[in-house]
């Protein structure tokens, strides 16, 4: 009896030195705020008459992110993120920007321990974009309505402070190829047909926040 009673113990110490905080079946959860940098390239055609424009603007926004676990190394899920877009000073007229994105991913964890796990990954899914203006020498009111694909890359971990719960730390990179949809000045929304302009940006942020799991 006493050998059979040895032998469980062993075992269960065995367990638990290789338990995993994600397994078949986990729901994950990441509630954070994201911070990045990118650099744009604006193109406008009027009647054929082209133009360029290079700038830079920064992010801001919140996100909450769900993830289910098919197995221990691999989980997709669904992530929501909203917050600003400031663009660089250069168009100094920029009167509060809206951005937000709706997407899923896919991720692989190299690592997965009781308390910590390393994940890579990649997303798709779609964004749009509200830029406003004022030009204060004309008080001419614009806003410019994009859309486009999103695209991203990421890595990151998420360390289980407490049981359930605890912080994560990601480093992403995205990319977007936004399309002029509608253009408003004065309240008037203006005919596009002779107006083609796109607005490709990419760049590279920083998430963190807190993450917790169900198993």
């Amino acid at each position: 009896m006493q050998r059979v009673l040895l032998l469980l113990a062993i075992l269960i110490s065995t367990m638990r030195m290789h338990a995993q905080a994600l397994e078949n079946g986990t729901l994950g959860f990441q509630i954070g705020y994201d911070v990045a940098a990118h650099g744009t390239l604006t193109r406008t055609e009027i009647l054929g008459i082209a133009d360029t424009d290079t700038g830079g603007a920064l992010t801001q926004m919140f996100n909450i992110g769900v993830q289910y676990s098919f197995a221990s190394w691999f989980s997709a899920g669904i992530s929501f993120d909203y917050g600003s877009y400031v663009e660089d000073t250069a168009d100094a007229g920029a009167d509060g920007n809206t951005f937000n994105t709706f997407s899923f991913d896919a991720r692989l964890y190299p690592v997965n321990k009781d308390k910590f796990n390393w994940y890579v990954g990649g997303q798709g899914g779609y964004t749009n974009l509200l830029i406003n203006r004022v030009d204060p020498a004309t008080t001419l009111n614009a806003t410019y309505k994009y859309s486009s694909p999103h695209l991203g890359l990421f890595t990151g971990f998420n360390w289980y402070i407490f049981n359930v719960a605890g912080v994560f730390f990601q480093v992403d990179y995205s990319s977007h190829n936004f399309a002029l949809k509608e253009l408003t000045l004065n309240d008037v929304v203006q005919d596009l047909t002779y107006i083609d302009q796109s607005l490709d940006t990419k760049g590279v942020g920083v998430r963190v926040g807190v993450a917790f799991y169900i198993n």
